[in-house]
């Protein structure tokens, strides 16, 4: 798979995420990422490749909460876009307000599969191995770290 597929599968995936989960529809952009409407953006992607090594993800807005930090930055060169959340959009739809991202993983990771046609399986991290030993490291870590800024403080 090149990475135009490799990022235009992540876009599909978000967009129908929204679409089968919370029947939200976004809004075609030329802008790579997923968006509410016009001016308002409730996913980006980021991608890396060097020396055929991938760096990837998405941010994906659930709830409010990000969304301080988010107007402090102008995301992706966008002057004249903010960020927007699920939550927000859910709730102009007369739902329920989101308030964990945790109910968005299990859709999330079943889109995923289907999309990149890959089988998800759970990580067993007690199991030992490399890859289970650096995620209970990375665990370890963001636990000792404590617990972040709610809002900028700058």
């Amino acid at each position: 798979m090149g990475i135009r597929d490799y990022i235009c599968r992540m876009q599909k995936l978000l967009e129908s995420h929204l679409a089968e989960e919370h029947g939200i529809e976004h809004i075609p952009s030329d802008n790579t990422g997923v968006f509410l409407d016009e001016h308002t953006k409730v996913a980006s992607i980021g991608v890396q490749v060097r020396h055929r090594l991938t760096n990837h993800g998405f941010a994906l807005n659930v709830t409010r909460e990000p969304l301080a930090w988010f107007n402090k930055v102008v995301a992706c060169g966008l002057t004249d876009v903010k960020a927007g959340c699920i939550s927000d959009a859910v709730e102009l739809k007369g739902g329920a307000a989101l308030d964990s991202i945790a109910g968005e993983l299990p859709g999330l990771v079943k889109r995923f599969g289907r999309i990149y046609e890959r089988e998800m399986v759970p990580l067993d991290i007690s199991a030992e191995g490399e890859e289970e030993e650096a995620v209970r490291a990375m665990v370890a870590e963001s636990v000792s770290s404590g617990s972040w800024h709610r809002k900028p403080e700058f």
